[in-house]
């Protein structure tokens, strides 16, 4: 859907989408100066794969790097397998479509249980996309 706008408007969201689209080219830029520095590092001071090491090269920054593993696996096959490698765990969270329903439904309840609840608004999302 397009929104309809003034000239005035047009004028002044075309120089806000360029300068949007120069700061994000300027941040992957950056971005990826930032990877290859981090990379460079990490190479040079080789701190194995689980640890922590921190050190001072003495130009008034610190450097610490952190390193671990990640596991991603095939839960249902290792739990075939040996199941006490299988830890099973329970995530409680609000549901976020039934709470805004209640809202409609029972005012009083809403308010009630709403006393519990913090609402914060997300960051909005802007989309650029080259034309």
């Amino acid at each position: 859907m397009t929104a309809t706008t003034d000239t005035q408007t047009e004028e002044k969201l075309r120089e806000l989408t360029s300068q949007l689209a120069d700061a994000r080219a300027e941040e992957a830029a950056a971005k990826a100066k930032r990877i290859q520095a981090e990379e460079a590092i990490v190479a040079l001071l080789d701190p194995g794969e689980r640890s922590t090491v921190t050190v001072d090269p003495g130009n008034g920054l610190k450097v610490t790097i952190k390193t671990d593993l990640s596991y991603k696996a095939d839960i249902d096959a290792i739990e075939v397998i040996d199941s006490d490698l299988v830890k099973v765990t329970t995530k409680k969270e609000l549901d976020t479509k039934a709470y805004e329903a209640l809202r409609e439904q029972n005012t009083a309840l809403f308010d009630h249980i709403s006393e519990y609840v913090t609402v914060t608004p997300k960051k909005p999302a802007v989309t650029l996309k080259v034309v």
